[in-house]
């Protein structure tokens, strides 16, 4: 099987979030309130399905669509052990594997 990693960038002012996928399985990184239409049309269009929602951080300038996208393709959400939020599903810790199609992703 080839292991190969795709990565899309999505911008929304200061803000940067992904789409990283292998097969047909996604992970959505970061993903920014504003752009439920275009995440979706690139996750059809590419034939995706999300396995995991991703959020990095939570502070100020990043307001999430991470809990919208959860209940659209019941996705599960993923943060780092020591973020704050009431909708994460699993907390990584450094150095763990995440499996995505034919790949392995460490949280670092």
């Amino acid at each position: 099987m080839k292991s190969t990693l795709i990565q899309k960038q999505f911008i929304a002012g200061s803000c940067y979030s992904y789409i990283l996928s292998s097969g047909k399985e996604a992970i959505v990184i970061d993903p920014h309130i504003s752009l439920l239409e275009e995440y979706s049309s690139y996750l059809k269009k590419n034939k995706l399905s999300p396995k995991i929602i991703f959020d990095t951080h939570t502070h100020a300038d990043h307001f999430s669509l991470a809990a919208v996208l959860k209940k659209e393709f019941n996705a599960p959400v993923f943060m780092h052990e020591k973020a704050i939020s009431v909708i994460v599903d699993k907390r990584v810790k450094d150095n763990e594997e995440l499996s995505l199609g034919f790949c392995a992703l460490k949280v670092i």
